[in-house]
């Protein structure tokens, strides 16, 4: 049960990791390939400070591999140099060991207690689950344990690829009300709508190898 109106989240500014470049992230005449595969050609692209970016296009048209290319920063794409990225990858299967929730969260984390129960508590975590070892999570909490880890590192881009693929309603609308409190900068592909038109600030499509701007708020 996911307590319906838990506090706000609301979070911590990290002076270190304050950004003045109006578009942290940029691409100049990129072309992203997979195999022999051309994905994107010759492609440019700036991507403003503070918003929530959607990528969407179907399937196979390369979205996974166009956010690894800026994470990898490839050719074309010119990075601020104070990011920090932060990406939620599913790691169900390495929790392990005998440390409870909370000592495994605050020991990545330079936030005080009191936000990371805020997160832990946004994701159903009752008092005495955060006290549970991580080899005693089901692979429901293993997976809510990887978006809390997300949202506990100081950081500021973060990139989620298919976040709420794997994740009930209720943890889907906790992973809303997280990225509408983050300061930072998100690029996401998803294809769940409902969170596009919640969250996405702007909305960038690949298609035909080209990557459009589509929508903005």
């Amino acid at each position: 049960h996911i307590d319906k109106d838990p506090k706000p989240i609301s979070f911590p500014i990290v002076k270190e990791l304050e950004i003045n470049n109006r578009f942290p992230i940029m691409g100049h005449n990129i072309t992203v390939t997979a195999g022999d595969n051309i994905l994107l050609a010759e492609q440019d692209f700036q991507f403003p400070l503070g918003k929530k970016i959607a990528i969407v296009g179907d399937n196979g048209v390369g979205k996974s591999t166009f956010l690894h290319y800026i994470m990898n920063n490839q050719d074309g794409i010119t990075l601020s140099s104070k990011i920090a990225f932060c990406t939620y990858q599913q790691m169900d299967y390495k929790l392990s060991g005998d440390i409870s929730i909370l000592e495994y969260l605050m020991k990545m984390s330079e936030y005080k207690e009191s936000f990371i129960r805020a997160i832990l508590s946004n994701l159903g975590f009752e008092e005495a689950a955060i006290r549970k070892p991580l080899h005693a999570l089901s692979g429901g909490e293993a997976t809510r344990i990887s978006l809390a880890a997300l949202f506990a590192k100081p950081s500021n881009v973060l990139i989620l690829d298919e976040p709420t693929n794997f994740i009930d309603l209720a943890t889907i609308e906790a992973l809303e009300k997280f990225l509408l409190g983050y300061k930072g900068t998100v690029l996401f592909t998803t294809h769940d709508q409902l969170i596009v038109e919640r969250v996405a600030d702007q909305i960038w499509e690949i298609k035909d190898k080209t990557l459009q701007l589509i929508k903005e708020k």
